[in-house]
């Protein structure tokens, strides 16, 4: 079967791989599109330490299962540690996503956990249901926040994880937020999705009482910071940097909270199907699809350009619609 591989830094090529065998508790599915996430591109650019080439890139997607549409949670947890009974298998400490810890989705079929698979039984759009991995990311760092959608809100970078926020933020019943990105083709979308865009150097001090932290550097940090209220949150959702920005002692003083978000349970995983086949989310010009054929170019352009474009996918089999 035909395979786009990551073979070294700034390179993936098709290759030949061997037909997937599954395990006790799998099954088989026929990969339909798979979505180029950030990490997916840090990884592609020999920036992230986990993916190691030759590997099979790709964690965000939807298959086929006997014609039928499924969802795929990508993230597996053991099944049997006390993370993964209380729904917190993003937690587990043998937690193991696809794509990274073994070869993902961007083949023609792949082997998967039976559990993580949920039928679209009601005729659904395969470009709409491959969002649910980004917006159970969104609902899961919503939920670090007491009342969310009663709080003045920022939202720092908004590409696919804070559009997938505003969108939650909306459904819910949050009006008024902000957002903040460099590139002005994503501050233009603020108000398809409720929200308002601002600069950065416009933002005063204590003015929000939660942040969403998308972009993940110690800029986008010390702004987080100084722009929370006492007893605000703080939720780092994004992870481009690993260190600064930070003055604890600041933190201790005025007694605001900082939540790490690591992806998310079974549960919002669930949760964010549903919620894309109740329409939630219109994704019209929102979204490009190239052939996997043109997986070099489709990388390249979703790691260089800032367009209205908040997701690129790759359609695998070349008889799809």
């Amino acid at each position: 079967m035909r395979a786009l591989v990551y073979t070294g830094e700034g390179r993936l090529e098709i290759e030949d791989r061997p037909e997937p065998v599954p395990a006790l508790g799998e099954i088989t599915v026929d990969v339909e599109l798979v979505g180029i996430c950030g990490s997916d591109i840090l990884g592609y650019m020999g920036r992230s330490p986990g993916r190691v080439p030759p590997l099979i890139l790709g964690h965000e997607f939807v298959a086929r299962r006997n014609g039928t549409l499924v969802a795929v949670n990508p993230l597996v947890g053991c099944g049997i540690c006390t993370m993964c009974l209380a729904g917190k298998e993003n937690l587990c400490l043998q937690m193991r996503l696809i794509g990274l810890h073994h070869d993902g989705a961007l083949r023609e079929r792949i082997a998967v956990p039976e559990r993580n698979v949920i039928a679209i039984d009601n005729g659904g759009r395969g470009e709409v249901v491959a969002l649910a991995e980004p917006l159970a990311c969104a609902l899961h760092s919503i939920s670090m926040v007491p009342r969310p959608e009663s709080k003045r809100t920022l939202i720092i970078g908004f590409g696919c994880l804070g559009t997938m926020i505003a969108t939650v933020l909306r459904h819910i019943g949050g009006r008024g937020f902000h957002i903040i990105d460099n590139a002005e083709g994503r501050r233009a979308l603020a108000g398809r999705f409720g929200a308002t865009a601002v600069r950065a150097e416009d933002v005063g001090p204590a003015r929000y009482d939660a942040i969403y932290d998308c972009a993940g550097y110690a800029a986008t940090r010390e702004l987080s910071c100084r722009a929370i209220v006492p007893g605000g949150d703080i939720v780092l959702v994004g992870y481009g940097q690993a260190q600064g920005g930070v003055d604890f002692t600041d933190m201790v003083r005025r007694e605001y909270h900082m939540h790490g978000v690591m992806a998310y349970g079974a549960g919002a995983f669930r949760e964010a199907v549903q919620l894309l086949q109740s329409g939630v989310l219109e994704v019209e010009g929102l979204i490009k699809i190239y052939p996997l054929e043109m997986g070099q170019l489709a990388f390249d352009e979703a790691r260089s350009k800032k367009s209205q474009v908040i997701k690129t996918f790759l359609r695998i089999a070349a008889d799809q619609p």
